[in-house]
């Protein structure tokens, strides 16, 4: 097995992230893709502020990993094509 990222993975992450704790976000929300997580309930579990949170959920939800629900609001890890939940994976 190699430890060499892939060229596609590489790509991604220096394209589509700002930071090492927008990864760890995105990262938070595919590991359980049926949760809806609130700014504050993400925020608590990365050991950030809710709006520091909700600045990187609404940044991930315009790239289209994310999808937002209204109530609250909420989000849930839903990438828009296969690809892209096929590269995050």
């Amino acid at each position: 097995m190699s430890d060499e990222i892939p060229p596609e993975v590489s790509r991604f992450i220096t394209e589509q992230l700002s930071s090492v704790a927008q990864l760890e976000m995105l990262l938070l929300l595919r590991h359980d893709p049926e949760r809806t997580w609130t700014p504050s309930d993400a925020g608590q579990s990365l050991y950030t502020s809710p709006e520091v949170a909700a600045a990187q959920l609404e940044d991930l939800r315009s790239r289209g990993l994310l999808v937002r629900l209204e109530e609250e609001p909420r989000y849930r890890y839903a990438p828009k094509t296969p690809e892209l939940g096929a590269v995050v994976t």
